[in-house]
């Protein structure tokens, strides 16, 4: 994963280290860790936010929590939070069934973070005072969404989509009217198989869909593990997962108005109806979530 700078610099970030590189190619500073799914600019576009690993010993085993990191693009941390300290009232088993394997030297996952964003000018929801400009947004599998406080101590806010199995929900943000937008992965069952993901806008006072994309009439999207969207302006979205591409939505028309496919090396590209195909790759998961 990148973060692009105005200035040519580029933050790149894996599950061994994150470092800076020069617009040259030169390594600015480099720092040993485990990072996953995403480097976010914040508001100031001063520093960045990571999500890391907190990895314990607990009886016996190595465990592996979710960390918060806030560095400045310099490299200096300047605050940071452990879920570990943060939300054990939340934990989930079925976490650490199904993800413990993604993650090396560790035979328990805690939790599953996937997206963190500060969120920016927004309309304020009486309901959820929580949601403000300097807070944090933050989404994980099965456990739901989590608003933290500007100095990422302290949970103002938690909840579930009701419309997804088990919050299988990727990449939520906060849009300037208050809304929610998330990458639904388990949308829609059908005959006991998921064949669709969607994109979708939600009210956060009710949990409402007041927005869905999840393909055009006869060629859904699916994504049974991954995906992100993001809003390119008032008509336009971004969605993309790993398994059929990224795409160019319009939402007054509710067209895909740009295809743009970058095929997934393991699983290739697969069709709506190939996705059967990818209940049987993805067994173990699946079996798991459905139960």
């Amino acid at each position: 994963m990148c973060l692009f700078l105005e200035d040519g610099r580029i933050i790149s970030a894996n599950d061994r280290m994150i470092r800076a590189i020069s617009p040259e190619g030169e390594i600015l500073w480099e720092k040993t860790g485990n990072y996953h799914h995403q480097i976010h600019l914040m508001n100031d576009g001063q520093s960045m936010l990571v999500l890391s690993s907190d990895i314990q010993q607990e009886k016996g085993e190595m465990v592996r929590y979710d960390h918060f990191v806030n560095f400045n693009l310099d490299g200096d941390v300047l605050k940071e939070k452990s879920f570990r300290t943060l939300g054990n009232e939340f934990l989930d088993n079925k976490v650490s069934q199904v993800f413990q394997e993604f993650f090396l030297n560790t035979t328990r996952e805690r939790s599953h973070f996937n997206s963190i964003y500060e969120i920016g000018d927004v309309k304020e929801n009486p309901l959820y005072p929580g949601i403000k400009k300097g807070n944090f947004i933050a989404n994980s599998l099965f456990l739901g969404i989590f608003i933290l406080s500007s100095d990422l101590q302290k949970l103002e806010h938690r909840f579930k989509l009701p419309g997804s199995q088990d919050h299988l929900v990727h990449d939520v943000q906060v849009l300037p009217n208050g809304n929610l937008l998330v990458f639904n992965n388990l949308n829609k069952l059908r005959e006991g198989v998921f064949l669709e993901s969607a994109m979708q806008e939600i009210e956060p006072s009710t949990l409402k869909v007041v927005y869905s994309f999840s393909g055009e009439k006869g060629v859904p999207l699916y994504s049974s593990h991954c995906g992100g969207v993001q809003k390119l302006d008032e008509e336009h979205y971004l969605y993309s997962h790993m398994i059929n591409g990224n795409y160019i939505v319009s939402r007054k028309s509710g067209k895909i108005i740009k295809s743009i496919f970058e095929p997934n090396l393991t699983l290739g590209r697969i069709t709506p109806v190939q996705n059967l195909r990818l209940v049987k790759i993805s067994e173990k998961f699946i079996n798991i979530h459905l139960k």
